[in-house]
C-alpha cells in the first residue's frame, strides 16, 4: 500500500470522524436548545383533585395549553394543598414563588383586590357562566384593582351562593338565629338582614361542623356541597342567588415574563374568556347536578322567592349596595360600566 493511499484513507475516516463530532454537537445543541423552550411551572392549588372544578375544569385545560404550546409549556400539578393548604396563603406562595401558579380564591384576600367584592352583592349574578365572563370582562377594562402584580391569566365565579342547613327550612323564620358559616364581607351583611348568626370558617371545616351543630347552616355554592362533602348533610335550602366567589388564575409575574412566546401565546389563546366560559359551564353544571338530587330528596325542603317577592328582598338588600357604592373609589361609574356589561352578556353579545 503506497503513502499516499494510506493518507487517503486517514483523511477520510477524520473526515467522518469529523462530521460525525459535528452531527452529534449539533444534535447535543439542538436538544439543549429544546430543553431550554420547555418551561415547567409548579401549578399549586387547595382545591381537592376530585372536585368538578379542576377534574373537569383546570386539569383539562393544562393538558390543552401544553399541547397548544408545542411543548413550550409543562405543569407540575399540586392539587388539594398539596403545596399550601391555606385559602389566605395562596396568594402569598404565589408571590414568593413556592408555586409559580395558582388559583387565588378572592373572598379570603379581598383587601388586595377589594373591587371584587362587588361580585359577592346578592343577586348580581344569576349564574356561573355570566359572572365568570362579567369578571374577565371588567378585569379586560380596567375596572378591578390590585391585578397589576400579577399575570392574571383569567378569572372566573362559581355558581350563586345560597342558603344550606342541616334541619328542613319551611320559612324564612326558620333562619332567625341559625348559627350559619360565610365567606365574605357582604356575606356578614346578608345574613345579619335575614336574622341568623354569623360564623367565620374555612370551607375545609364546614362538614365537621354541621354534623356537630357548631353550624346549623352555611352559606355555600350548590357545587361546593359536592366538591367538600357536605351534600349528605344537608337537609333545607333557601336557593337564591345571594353573591358569588371569584377566583383568579394568576403565575408569578417574574416567571411569567421569562417564559418562550409558544408558552405565552397558548395562555393567551386559552386564557382570558375562553377560560371563563369553561369554568362557567363546568360550575353551572355541577350546581344543577346537585340541585336536581337535592329536588328529589323527600326529607329535603327548598324555598325561594317568586318574581315580586324577590324585588321586594332586593329592596330589602339595598343598604349593601349603597355601602358598596360609598366605599368603592368611583363606584357608581364602576356600576354602571358592571350593569351595561351585564346587560350585553345577557343579550348574548
Amino acid at each position: 500500500m503506497t503513502s499516499r493511499s494510506r493518507s487517503s484513507r486517514s483523511w477520510r475516516a477524520t473526515r467522518r470522524a469529523l462530521l460525525g463530532g459535528a452531527v452529534l454537537a449539533a444534535l447535543g445543541l439542538a436538544s439543549a436548545g429544546a430543553l431550554a423552550q420547555t418551561a415547567t411551572l409548579k401549578f399549586g392549588t387547595f382545591i381537592p383533585p376530585k372536585a368538578d372544578e379542576i377534574e373537569r375544569g383546570i386539569a383539562p385545560w393544562l393538558d390543552e395549553l401544553e399541547k397548544e404550546s408545542g411543548g413550550a409549556l409543562k405543569f407540575q400539578r399540586f392539587f388539594g394543598g398539596t403545596i399550601e393548604r391555606s385559602l389566605l396563603k395562596q396568594h402569598e406562595q404565589l408571590q414568593n414563588g413556592l408555586q409559580d401558579a395558582t388559583i387565588i380564591p378572592v373572598p379570603y384576600v379581598f383587601s388586595l383586590f377589594p373591587d371584587f367584592t362587588v361580585f359577592a352583592l346578592p343577586y348580581l349574578v344569576e349564574s356561573a357562566k355570566e359572572g365568570s365572563i362579567l369578571s374577565w370582562r371588567m378585569h379586560q377594562r380596567g375596572l378591578l384593582r390590585g391585578m397589576d402584580t400579577l399575570h392574571v391569566v383569567g378569572t372566573y365565579l362559581n355558581d350563586p351562593l345560597v342558603l344550606h342547613f342541616r334541619n328542613p327550612i319551611k320559612s324564612l323564620d326558620d333562619v332567625k338565629g341559625a348559627k350559619i358559616r360565610i365567606t365574605s364581607p357582604e356575606g356578614v351583611g346578608v345574613i345579619k338582614l335575614f336574622h341568623g348568626a354569623v360564623v367565620g370558617m374555612p370551607i375545609s371545616e364546614v362538614a365537621q361542623s354541621l354534623s356537630t351543630g357548631v353550624l346549623d347552616g352555611t352559606m355555600n355554592s350548590w357545587g361546593s356541597l359536592r366538591a367538600f362533602r357536605i351534600e349528605s348533610l344537608i337537609k333545607g335550602d333557601v336557593d337564591e342567588p345571594l353573591g358569588a366567589i371569584s377566583f383568579i388564575v394568576a403565575i408569578n409575574k417574574k416567571v411569567y415574563d421569562g417564559l418562550p412566546a409558544k408558552a405565552k401565546q397558548a395562555l393567551e389563546k386559552l386564557g382570558g374568556e375562553k377560560l371563563a366560559l369553561r369554568m362557567g359551564a363546568v360550575f353551572d353544571a355541577q350546581a344543577a347536578s346537585v340541585k336536581a338530587a337535592a329536588r328529589k330528596d323527600p326529607n329535603r325542603t327548598i324555598i325561594g322567592f317568586p318574581g315580586a317577592e324577590r324585588d321586594k328582598r332586593l329592596e330589602t338588600f339595598k343598604p349593601l349596595y349603597d355601602e358598596w357604592l360609598k366605599s368603592t373609589p368611583e363606584g357608581a361609574s364602576k356600576m354602571a360600566a358592571l350593569q351595561k356589561l351585564l346587560a350585553d352578556i345577557r343579550a348574548g353579545r
